[in-house]
């Protein structure tokens, strides 16, 4: 404790100031970024949940966007100075992905010692700017042929998405300067771990289920399950491909076998490990059918341009050679996983009725309709789709 005189109105104080704890030794942040949407580049303006499953830390959230977990690094990690730690923060907010990241903290040591050294020394993790996506939504509507005063549905017009804008163009910048070409394609259930830029790529191919094979799913599994109940392990291995909910299209998911546990005879009832958690529910009794290995794709593979994480429905690509409403694989970092894919384009029904594949991750786009019996087409520009409804309503009308 250092001392010192100190004179207040003509009054003299003798004033004995503690001494200030080491740095880690004080409430303060451990891991900490700031949320934004993606799509317009500013912070979230509506409430962000920070969760962490580490016990004794608290986690803070502000209006725009800055979150972070506290505590007192002393008390929580005395080793530090020797031994890292791992961190994980999960952040939602309503109508965005939710993303969980994981990072190590410390250890700060560098032999020097004080002030160099932990305690005397800390620097939270810091994660930067952290892109929230948008969870998917729907377009949908109807073409219609006016002729004179009636009217009447337009089947078999082709509505697309010719152009696309990944962030709102700033006030200066004229939008068509900086319209990108429509290379994305709709994943039906969204990808199921991060995906990166560059390191990652897509590749179509043909998956054949092989029939009289069959397994039957003995218990109802919730979306998020990583293991299956079947009735046998008949020709079943880590490393095979199996298709879930074969005979349901709506829920059909293709995931990786990671390990199959069963009894002494393939024949018994076996439990199945999936690479990844399943997107969907599955109830007991559905068909769990293995897919045949895919022979060498010769298909092109299509380069990711954006990174993806968990969830998104729609991936953006450098090009859509060799894709169409078929099967791709997405492979280059980790596990490859499959996935069933559409393209935005579509075709009016005998109603005139259109549906484009979910979509996420476009602020702006160009909808083009036409039809071979139509002297012109129709383009809609700058069209933003509107994320908080599940679904945006758009019609054509042909004169």
């Amino acid at each position: 404790m250092v001392c010192r005189t100190e004179i207040v109105n003509s009054v003299l104080y003798n004033y004995c100031p503690d001494v200030l704890p080491p740095v880690a030794n004080r409430m303060q942040s451990l891991m900490q970024g700031r949320v934004i949407d993606e799509l317009t580049g500013l912070g979230l303006t509506r409430e962000v949940t920070v969760s962490t499953d580490i016990e004794h830390v608290s986690t803070r959230a502000s209006f725009y966007g800055v979150c972070g977990l506290v505590a007192n690094p002393v008390h929580l990690f005395p080793g530090l100075n020797t031994n890292a730690v791992s961190l994980n923060m999960s952040v939602r907010a309503n109508g965005y992905l939710p993303q969980t990241f994981v990072a190590d903290l410390g250890p700060f040591n560098t032999a020097v010692g004080s002030p160099a050294d932990y305690p005397e020394f800390f620097s939270p993790v810091n994660l930067g700017t952290i892109s929230m996506h948008r969870t998917a939504t729907n377009i949908s509507g109807r073409c219609v042929k006016i002729d004179g005063i009636s009217h009447e549905p337009l089947d078999n017009a082709v509505v697309e998405v010719a152009g696309v804008w990944h962030q709102f163009p700033a006030a200066n910048v004229d939008p068509d300067d900086v319209m990108e070409d429509p290379n994305i394609v709709s994943l039906v259930h969204g990808c199921y771990r991060r995906r990166f830029a560059g390191g990652d790529r897509v590749r179509q191919l043909d998956l054949v289920p092989l029939t009289g094979e069959e397994k039957v799913l003995l218990l109802s599994v919730a979306a998020g399950a990583t293991q299956l109940r079947v009735s046998n392990r008949v020709n079943l291995a880590a490393g095979h491909l199996v298709a879930v909910d074969f005979q349901n299209t709506d829920l059909l998911e293709y995931i990786q076998v990671k390990a199959v546990d069963g009894a002494t005879t393939a024949e018994q009832p076996a439990t199945i490990t999936l690479e990844y958690p399943l997107k969907k529910e599955h109830r007991e009794g559905i068909t769990v059918l293995r897919v045949n290995p895919p022979s060498p794709p010769t298909a092109t593979e299509n380069i990711l341009i954006r990174n993806a994480i968990a969830g998104d429905q729609t991936v953006y690509l450098d090009a859509l050679s060799d894709i169409d409403n078929s099967t791709v694989e997405i492979f280059g970092n980790g596990i490859p996983e499959y996935h069933r894919v559409s393209l935005y384009r579509v075709v009016s029904n005998s109603n005139g009725y259109f549906h484009l594949p979910s979509i996420s991750r476009v602020a702006m786009m160009k909808l083009c309709a036409s039809h071979d019996d139509m002297s012109n087409d129709i383009d809609v520009d700058y069209y933003s789709p509107d994320y908080d409804l599940f679904e945006n309503r758009i019609d054509f009308v042909f004169g």
